[in-house]
């Protein structure tokens, strides 16, 4: 028995040195604020009053402007640390009535991180020493750090969506109604977490109940669009479009080597073409991995892909690449599910350690050799987003073979009753 609980405390070991070398090299960084500049280059501000948690800073400071009846959305917020004009959807601000606002930017910053902490170390459990070496400096990189060091709210919508998996866990009836409820609270927010209806495609067995839950979907996003269509029109125009560092994106590949941007859309939907085959051919590889890993997966891919394929993004939404890392790591430790797949799986995650650190090792090389240009940036997004392009194709396939068995079940269903229809 003791034998057996050594060999359990060992296999630990990598996971709580995971964690503890992350929480302390985040402590260190904000013990010496100084050393954010070799790990997130000019995207840190040393001044004050930009730091820390620059853009939690901006969102209580919506609240607080909100409160003092100023128009945040056409007017500058003086309440802002640069002034600035919000670009984010208005409907997070019905919950100005508890009060926020920039006096508790400290809290709400440390709150943040400290959740993303424990959603992400509470799913990522190496079991192997190599496991760790892969993912420490995964989970300690530029785009993770970036994401940190500012309290951005993309890190509060992930802490928000991780309610998903963890109610589709519950023995309820209700349980996707309720998950539907976090997806559709949030989606009017940020747009992207209405792309995590997908996860229903894994699960709802009964095409009636999943076709209830989307037309409850459109019907509320339908609303939504008519009530603040101004609005929407307006923030089309007006949300940025990074470019230029700690940035990705489908359509920057192409933009960073001057070649014409439709390719980015020839390769989405060679993307999407590859999911609907394996979905439809007869004959397919089936995964049979834990249903919370399928669902955690599924959860960061779904943003993941929407975000690359409709917009550029700085960064730190590559967060959300962290919650894909448990199932690919189980699908690299299996002997062989297919022949060569587990070395493209492991090669998918080695492909993050130099994609998520290009931009930022890159800089340090050339500062040293004093040629750092704008074109060397543009060419290391370039690299990055070739990087990720792969992964993306990569993970399509392992997302596809997911829903695959479900999906077919749901259109047999389907096809099953519009037969009994038609009989009767």
């Amino acid at each position: 028995m003791s034998g057996e609980n050594g060999k359990l405390k060992e296999s630990q070991l990598p996971r709580i040195a995971l964690i503890t070398s992350v929480i302390v090299g985040v402590c260190y960084l904000f013990l010496y604020p100084d050393l954010w500049l070799y790990l997130i280059g000019g995207m840190h501000f040393t001044d004050s009053a930009y730091y820390p948690f620059l853009d939690m800073h901006g969102r209580l400071a919506a609240f607080e402007g909100h409160r003092a009846g100023i128009d945040i959305l056409y007017n500058p917020n003086p309440f802002d640390p640069f002034q600035r004009v919000s670009v984010k959807p208005t409907w997070p601000l019905a919950l100005t009535f508890l009060g926020l606002g920039p006096q508790h930017l400290i809290a709400a910053g440390t709150a943040a991180a400290a959740g993303l902490g424990a959603i992400v170390f509470s799913i990522l459990k190496p079991k192997r020493w190599l496991e760790m070496l892969v993912l420490l400096p995964i989970c300690f990189s530029p785009p993770i750090l970036l994401g940190i060091e500012r309290g951005n709210d993309d890190i509060v919508y992930l802490i928000l969506l991780a309610l998903v998996p963890l109610i589709l866990k519950l023995k309820l009836s209700v349980r996707f109604w309720l998950a539907w409820l976090v997806i559709f609270m949030l989606a009017p927010a940020k747009y992207y977490p209405g792309a995590v209806f997908g996860i229903f495609f894994l699960e709802v067995k009964n095409w009636r109940q999943l076709g209830l839950l989307f037309g409850a979907g459109v019907l509320f996003v339908t609303a939504y669009f008519c009530s603040r269509m101004d609005e929407v029109l307006y923030l089309k125009e007006a949300v940025p479009k990074p470019n230029f560092f700690l940035v990705h994106g489908a359509s920057l590949t192409f933009e960073a080597i001057n070649v014409q941007a439709y390719w980015g859309a020839l390769l989405s939907l060679l993307c999407a073409i590859v999911g609907v085959v394996i979905v439809v051919i007869p004959r397919w590889l089936t995964l049979n991995l834990e249903i919370s890993l399928q669902r955690w997966y599924l959860l960061g891919y779904a943003v993941f892909a929407f975000c690359f394929f409709f917009n550029s993004n700085f960064d730190y939404r590559l967060t959300y690449l962290l919650l894909m890392l448990p199932l690919l790591f189980q699908l690299g430790r299996m002997p062989v599910f297919c022949k060569g797949s587990v070395s493209l799986v492991r090669i998918m995650v080695l492909l993050l350690i130099p994609a998520f650190w290009a931009e930022i090792v890159g800089m340090h090389y050339f500062l040293i050799q004093g040629s750092w240009t704008i074109e060397l940036v543009r060419f290391a997004v370039y690299l990055k987003s070739a990087m990720l392009w792969i992964f993306l194709f990569g993970s399509t396939v392992i997302a596809a073979t997911l829903l695959r068995p479900n999906l077919r079940s749901l259109a047999a269903d389907f096809y099953a009753d519009c037969k009994q229809f038609r009989l009767k």
